[in-house]
């Protein structure tokens, strides 16, 4: 993003990858995906095409703490509430 992309006084809405390369091959850390609504409203998030063919599941959701654990469909649209955040996790399968 650019200063001007962070400075738009419409901008309320951002997703971030942590990728969890860790920078330590024998210690790998889970992928994550943070998605945060400063917007009064409701909006809509996609996980990014190119993180669509992971399992998502919902490690943190500050508007339904009940829904940890829940699974996302990536290719579905996932609808934060105003002034909320989710935190998605894909979990690496056991070895």
């Amino acid at each position: 993003m650019t200063p001007q992309d962070w400075n738009a006084s419409y901008a309320r809405a951002l997703t971030m990858a942590l990728s969890g390369d860790t920078g330590d091959h024998t210690r790998p850390d889970d992928p994550f995906l943070l998605m945060i609504n400063a917007w009064w409203e409701p909006l809509a998030f996609g996980v990014p095409d190119s993180l669509r063919d992971m399992g998502w599941q919902v490690e943190i959701d500050t508007a339904s703490p009940k829904d940890s654990g829940r699974t996302v469909n990536p290719a579905a649209t996932v609808t934060l509430t105003g002034r909320s955040l989710v935190l998605l996790r894909s979990p690496k399968p056991e070895a």
